[in-house]
């Protein structure tokens, strides 16, 4: 489905700092069950919640643990954050925005990416239902609320801002109002700013709210990609069976997703129980967070973690076109991303995470 937004609900659906129960389950194919554990801080974009099972869920299934690893999970107040804290060497890996990633390079900062994934947008700029902004262009002269101005939303809202052919300051007013809570609901009823840039972990919160919304952007900011794994490179190099043990455990968490969503909105219930407190809400959630996910597909069978390289540069070249900044140098989008290790990170069975998740005793609601 395409993001739908006009549903009015109870509650708010809160993203969790709860954490996850470490290495249950058995040896699932791809694994090196009895080798000593190397360990691993894995930086996330935001709080732990239901958008990231494909980081959560191998910690809780035992996938980790069968590949030797002892994954530590962090939270983080932003795709910034996460992305700053990787290249000063305070964690090993972060899930970062690929918008983010091309600031930093285009200022000399090196990162690798060697999986993709989330396929779609993340971020966006969205307006009441009623509104009478129908378009970008129709953000002139408006205010527009945004999280916080060092938040992983800032480069898309610029390029969507400057493809319009609007001027931070000139033409729109940005204000930082804070992330998806009643504070920022009251800015929007209040009309204190007209729209709202952000994430859909901002977005579903105000909906459980009641705001009904509508997104203002283009269809093919929409389609890129906006979440993915990023190393330093030195890291790569030197722990590249590292690197493809966590993709593995990634890519296997998100193959048991696509087959049974409903077992992990099931475990939420512990992991995170206030994302799925409505489960309405949470169902919502669900369907836009795999929109988002949009996992490409090699026939009728799923490829996770590649990585579209003219997807890469067209993003490469909306935010240096349309971002607000003319000194930005042009970057080479094929010294970021490593499709190296794609084969492997797929080869496991995905007969054996078909039967873990059939019998995976997880209910929802």
């Amino acid at each position: 489905m395409r993001r739908t937004l006009t549903m009015v609900l109870g509650l708010v659906l809160m993203v969790s700092v709860a954490g996850c129960n470490p290495n249950r389950g058995d040896n699932d194919g791809g694994g090196q069950a009895g080798a000593a554990d190397t360990d691993v801080t894995l930086m996330l974009p935001f709080q732990k919640g239901l958008s990231f099972w494909s980081e959560m869920l191998p910690e809780e299934l035992g996938y980790y643990k069968a590949e030797g690893l002892t994954v530590n999970v962090q939270p983080s107040g932003g795709g910034t954050e996460a992305l700053q804290q990787l290249l000063t060497g305070n964690v090993d890996m972060a899930m970062v925005a690929p918008a983010v990633i091309l600031e930093a390079a285009a200022q000399g900062k090196k990162v690798t990416v060697p999986y993709t994934d989330k396929y779609k947008g993340l971020f966006s700029i969205v307006v009441p239902e009623a509104s009478d902004i129908r378009s970008p262009a129709d953000l002139k002269g408006k205010t527009v609320g945004v999280t916080d101005f060092g938040s992983g939303e800032m480069p898309i809202v610029r390029a969507i801002l400057g493809k319009a052919g609007l001027t931070e300051g000139k033409d729109v007013k940005l204000v930082a109002v804070g992330e998806g809570n009643p504070a920022v609901a009251k800015a929007i009823k209040d009309a204190r700013v007209q729209a709202y840039g952000a994430s859909w972990s901002d977005f579903i919160p105000l909906m459980g709210l009641g705001l009904q919304f509508r997104e203002v952007t283009y269809p093919d900011i929409q389609a890129l990609p906006s979440e993915v794994l990023a190393v330093r490179p030195e890291y790569y190099q030197a722990n590249r069976e590292t690197v493809l043990k966590v993709a593995r455990s990634m890519a296997k968490a998100s193959y048991l997703v696509t087959q049974y969503p409903d077992k992990w909105l099931g475990l939420l219930k512990k992991l995170a129980p206030q994302d799925v407190s409505d489960p309405e809400l949470a169902q919502l959630a669900m369907d836009v967070w795999l929109d988002i996910a949009a996992y490409p597909k090699e026939g009728d069978q799923y490829v996770f973690g590649r990585s579209d390289e003219t997807a890469w540069r067209t993003l490469e070249s909306v935010g240096r076109e349309f971002g607000g900044d003319d000194s930005r140098q042009q970057v080479d989008v094929s010294t970021i991303v490593d499709n190296g290790l794609v084969d492997q990170i797929n080869d496991f069975s995905r007969d054996e995470v078909d039967k873990q998740g059939q019998e995976l005793e997880a209910s929802f609601p």
